[in-house]
């Protein structure tokens, strides 16, 4: 009966941490800035507050992705890599979901404070 109450004490720990850091993974950013770094470099800085709807291409060994920041959110439009993770991926809206590009070595992401 012992075994039974520690397993499952260890079950609810479990649970209960991953509850925890899934909710702070996915928590809405406080800054509103985003960077665009490929391969090591951030290439941009945006301000997504401030900046108005935009498109700018970003290549990489002949290939490119198409980056538009439009009402205040930015996301992949366009991108001739073989997935195209990045664009299934979306907008980027949280702190520890970058949008990402592997093949053209390419994150976009919240700036840290």
């Amino acid at each position: 009966m012992n075994k039974v109450k520690v397993i499952a004490a260890a079950v609810i720990t479990v649970f209960a941490a991953s509850v925890i850091g899934t909710a702070l993974i996915m928590q809405k950013p406080e800054s509103r800035v985003a960077e665009v770094v490929q391969d090591g470099k951030v290439l941009y800085t945006i301000d997504l507050s401030t900046v108005e709807n935009q498109s700018f291409t970003v290549t990489y060994e002949g290939r490119s992705n198409t980056i538009t920041v439009e009402n205040g959110e930015i996301y992949v439009s366009a991108a001739d890599c073989p997935d195209k993770i990045c664009m299934k991926t979306g907008k980027l809206q949280y702190e520890g979901m970058p949008v990402v590009c592997l093949p053209n070595k390419l994150i976009i992401r919240f700036k840290e404070d």
